[in-house]
Formats: C-alpha cells, structure tokens, sequence
C-alpha cells in the first residue's frame, strides 16, 4: 500500500479525493493539507510515497511548489 499526501485548497475536493483513493485499497492517505506551504511540511515530516496536488492554489499554486 502508498501512502499519500492530498493537498488542496478546496475541501470537497480533497474529501471525494480521499474518498476515492480509499476504495482502491491500494492507496492510505495519511495527511490533507489546504496550502502549499502546510504540504510541504507534511511531506518533509511524513515523507510520504505519493502527492496529490491541485495546481491552482492562492499565494502558492501547485506548479511553483514543485
């Protein structure tokens, strides 16, 4: 099983993601985070295996993340 970050400034989106990702079984999101900045240090803390990442967020999208 991966584990997975979902990052996402939108929560309903972040919550049918997550839904989703959880009836495959093969994915275990461990952390949600709603801003760049949170993602990243949920990603430097809990080093998951995959991220999910919207591309349009405020003051940090998700392409200047990467």
């Amino acid at each position: 099983m991966l584990n997975a970050i979902v990052i996402d400034d939108e929560q309903y989106a972040r919550e049918e993601l997550i839904e989703l990702l959880h009836e495959t079984k093969q994915i275990q999101v461990i952390q949600q985070a709603e801003n760049a900045i949170e993602g990243l240090q949920l990603i430097n803390k809990f080093k998951p295996d995959i991220i999910f990442l919207d591309i349009q967020m405020p003051q940090i999208t998700g392409i200047e993340m990467l």
